[in-house]
C-alpha cells in the first residue's frame, strides 16, 4: 500500500479495539453539493464494527452531515464525515447501490481497515464507479469518498435477505 494511503489509514484508526460481533451497515450516500449530477445516483455500504465508529456514524446522521456540507449551517470542524476504507475485490452480497431502482450489486466491498477523516489528498478521492472501473487501483491505495459520508443506517441485516417486493433499505 502506498505511503499516503497508509498515513490516512493510519489517522482514520486502524487499531482493532472490541470490535462487534456482527457489523451494523450505513449507506455512504454523494452530498447534494456534489458538482457532478450525473454521479449523484451513486452509494455503497460501509459495515461498520467498532463501537466508536458507529457511533460517530450515527452522529454524522443525527447532524444531517449529507445535507450541511457547504450550507449557510456548516458542520463542526473536524467532523470525520469522509468514510475512509480499504477495498476488497468481488461481491459480498452486501454491497450496493440502494439510490437507483433493483439496489444493483456492486463487484467489491469495504473491508479491512476502516474509519473517518476529514482531509485527504484529492487524487485519491472516490465514487463507487470510479472503483468499478478501476477496482486494481483503488484494492492497492483504498477509497476516500471526500464527496459523501454516512447517510442512513441499513442496521445488521443484509438486503440479500430483505423479503421481496422491498423498495428501498429500512430507515
Amino acid at each position: 500500500m502506498a505511503l499516503k494511503s497508509v498515513l490516512v489509514l493510519a489517522a482514520a484508526g486502524s487499531a482493532r479495539a472490541q470490535e462487534t460481533q456482527h457489523p451494523v451497515h450505513f449507506l455512504v450516500m454523494p452530498r447534494p453539493s456534489f458538482p457532478y449530477p450525473t454521479l449523484r445516483s451513486q452509494s455503497c455500504v460501509v459495515p461498520l464494527s467498532r463501537p466508536e465508529h458507529i457511533e460517530h456514524a450515527r452522529q454524522l446522521i443525527a447532524l444531517d452531515a449529507v445535507n450541511r456540507h457547504g450550507s449557510s449551517d456548516p458542520l463542526p470542524p473536524n467532523s470525520g464525515t469522509i468514510v475512509v476504507a480499504q477495498v476488497a475485490a468481488g461481491s459480498d452480497g452486501v454491497n450496493r447501490n440502494y439510490s437507483v431502482p433493483g439496489f444493483p450489486a456492486w463487484s467489491w466491498h469495504l473491508a479491512g481497515r476502516l474509519g473517518f477523516g476529514d482531509y485527504i489528498a484529492w487524487e485519491i478521492a472516490a465514487v463507487p464507479t470510479d472503483i468499478e472501473a478501476f477496482i486494481d487501483y483503488y484494492v492497492e491505495e483504498g477509497a476516500r469518498f471526500i464527496h459523501s459520508t454516512i447517510g442512513r443506517e441499513l442496521g445488521p441485516v443484509p438486503a440479500a435477505t430483505w423479503p421481496r417486493g422491498i423498495s428501498s433499505p429500512p430507515r
